[in-house]
């Protein structure tokens, strides 16, 4: 039996045959590797405390920014840097280990008695993978819950979780509200009822739902591939998914032709529904593999996500500001829409 490390943890409450893929395949896309090179500098120069690269690798643009954003945030003459500091969260009841894994940085005043978990995460992230906003996110309350309990002999009055979101043009951080002290159990409840991973059982029946999209295992499970005998296994016989031919009854209707039409309708009924289910299937997992990897080419086009602006909702604009309610005016949330466009 294993547990489910810190990265699994978010998508564990939604589906357990999640980690249990998850311990098989790397959860890794385009965006997490590019991610990972920018991780690795950041901490090499962090925790060497050099301005320059070994083997005369330069330092990316990204590495730079996020570089500057911790030290105008977060200076190293007022926290205590714990860079890639390996954290065991151990139950408090049974002293059980319940999870274990590796944060960015854990940044620790160096007066008062607070500490921020500090994840890099490039903005391309945001639509490769689930990630939940820093006060529902279950990995990184993992790591706050760890370090607290660990064997610092600090105390703490709060903590606070906050992702620092970089790309080409800077830093976006998304910040949580205080962690006290007295929300550390119902974190550790949340963790401790994610099941163990059985490595040598068969894997767990899956859970689906709007979460499969951001499930970087969608790739390896079964419920969202396309099997050779999918419409067989749907309950449509191979006779189904055949449509005869239909000929065009000359002459006025008659109850004869009739009842072909309607017997010629109802296995046309069939065959679009299992096409319809089909085109389901593959349009999710084409958009699910872009979103994670990246755009397609075909030919002169290219397949890919896009930002999309989102729709405002409620009240429109005009009435807000006719009523004097500007401060209720908020934008609409961007998305992710796929679409072609050529080269």
């Amino acid at each position: 039996m294993k547990r489910v490390r810190p990265s699994s943890l978010a998508m564990s409450e939604f589906c357990d045959r999640a980690p249990w893929l998850s311990a098989r395949y790397c959860e890794s896309n385009l965006a997490t590797r590019f991610g990972s090179d920018v991780d690795r500098q950041v901490s090499y120069l962090l925790k060497m405390k050099q301005d320059s690269l070994p083997d005369e690798e330069e330092i990316l643009p990204e590495t730079q920014l996020v570089l500057d954003w911790l030290a105008a945030n977060y200076p190293s003459s007022e926290w205590i840097y714990h860079i890639q500091e390996r954290l065991v969260l151990l139950d408090p009841e049974t002293s059980e280990e319940l999870t274990a894994g590796t944060p960015d940085i854990i940044c620790e005043h160096v007066e008062r008695p607070v500490f921020v978990d500090v994840d890099w995460k490039k903005k391309g992230q945001m639509w490769a993978g689930h990630l939940p906003p820093p006060d529902e996110n279950l990995q990184q309350l993992a790591y706050v819950v760890a370090f607290w309990l660990g064997d610092t002999k600090r105390r703490y009055d709060e903590a606070r979780i906050v992702l620092a979101c970089w790309d080409v043009k800077g830093v976006t951080p998304q910040e949580s509200a205080p962690i006290a002290i007295d929300k550390l159990s119902e974190i550790v409840r949340r963790i401790r009822a994610v099941p163990s991973i059985d490595l040598e059982a068969s894997q767990p029946e899956a859970s689906t739902g709007d979460h499969c999209d951001d499930c970087y295992q969608r790739m390896h499970c079964d419920a969202h591939l396309v099997p050779a005998g999918a419409l067989i296994k749907a309950g449509l016989g191979s006779d189904d998914v055949k449509l005869a031919g239909f000929e065009e009854a000359s002459g006025p209707l008659t109850e004869d032709s009739v009842a072909r039409s309607l017997a010629w309708l109802e296995q046309a009924k069939r065959v679009f529904k299992a096409a319809k289910a089909m085109v389901e299937i593959v349009q999710g997992n084409v958009d699910a593999y872009v979103r994670q990897n990246g755009p397609v080419e075909v030919g002169e086009m290219v397949y890919g996500p896009c930002i999309t602006k989102g729709k405002r909702l409620g009240a429109t604009v005009e009435t807000l500001e006719r009523e004097g309610l500007e401060h209720l005016i908020r934008p609409g949330k961007a998305g992710v829409k796929c679409k072609w466009w050529k080269k």
